[in-house]
């Protein structure tokens, strides 16, 4: 699947820069959302570290269609308030269709590495899911999704959950697929870890007929997380598997959040996909 539109490319720098600088290039592009019709519930602590609580927002539509997507908040492996604003207009199509929202904030770099980041998502899923009825969804059909290293972090509970509750469908945006180039990166302090246990962080080596069904999304011309490196990848380790995935290709859009007739489509797509496998029970 193909978009076609017009964007800028990110120009090269160091890994934790260009992501950052791709997605900080969306907040100028994007208006504010209002939050008319949608009740927020902010800082639930999932855990604490360090003295710190992890925690994450709650955004309620007021029509529940009982549905809820875990939206994981990171870029570069940082994860705040201000990378939660930069995704709202990705969120707010779900919340129009009655999809509960949780946006998912992790303790981040320079403090943790991305195997300490990659368990606390996880936690967090599973506070979600126990206590998902409190917020009027149902946590046994929970859907998950992320934007670059937040791709990652949607897509390691999804296809390795390692005993945590597994969500039943995945969108990833531009995502991290292969941790290994990037580990020892000096301009992120999340990616100084034992190369060694890379393998353990990466999707593309968790890949089983299993695995929940993942919708990719992926500009062409994204120079900071190639797509042939990352979701084309993927998508072949997806279908080697028979396991059910779709990969829309955005053409002309680099490491950033869509605008214009692309961000229309993708929105079209995740709403369509969490609809037929989250309310419509589509195929595993």
């Amino acid at each position: 699947m193909f978009v076609e539109a017009a964007a800028e490319v990110v120009t090269r720098m160091p890994f934790a820069i260009r992501l950052f600088a791709g997605l900080w290039l969306a907040l100028a592009v994007c208006a504010p959302l209002s939050a008319q019709d949608v009740e927020v519930i902010e800082d639930v602590v999932y855990g604490h570290t360090d003295g710190l609580a992890a925690v994450y927002d709650v955004a309620v539509p007021a029509e529940q269609n009982g549905t809820a997507v875990v939206f994981v908040v990171s870029g570069g492996f940082l994860s705040n308030l201000e990378q939660q604003a930069y995704i709202l207009p990705v969120a707010k199509p779900l919340l129009d269709a009655g999809f509960t929202v949780f946006h998912l904030r992790h303790p981040s770099t320079p403090r943790y590495t991305a195997p300490e980041i990659v368990g606390w998502v996880r936690q967090g899923v599973d506070h979600i899911v126990e206590h998902a009825e409190e917020y009027g969804v149902d946590g046994d059909n929970l859907g998950i999704m992320g934007m670059s290293t937040g791709g990652l972090l949607a897509l390691m509970p999804a296809l390795d959950p390692q005993g945590s509750r597994r969500p039943a469908a995945v969108v990833a945006y531009m995502p991290v697929a292969d941790i290994r180039p990037f580990v020892g990166d000096p301009s992120n302090p999340a990616l100084q870890f034992d190369a060694n246990l890379a393998p353990s962080f990466s999707p593309v080596d968790h890949v089983t007929d299993d695995d929940p069904p993942v919708l990719l999304i992926h500009g062409d011309q994204d120079e900071i997380l190639p797509i042939e490196d990352h979701s084309l990848r993927l998508k072949s380790l997806f279908d080697d598997a028979h396991m059910t995935s779709e990969l829309l290709v955005v053409r002309r859009f680099g490491h950033e959040l869509f605008t214009g007739q692309a961000k229309a489509t993708a929105d079209s797509a995740v709403v369509e996909w969490f609809d037929r496998h989250l309310l419509r029970g589509g195929s595993r």
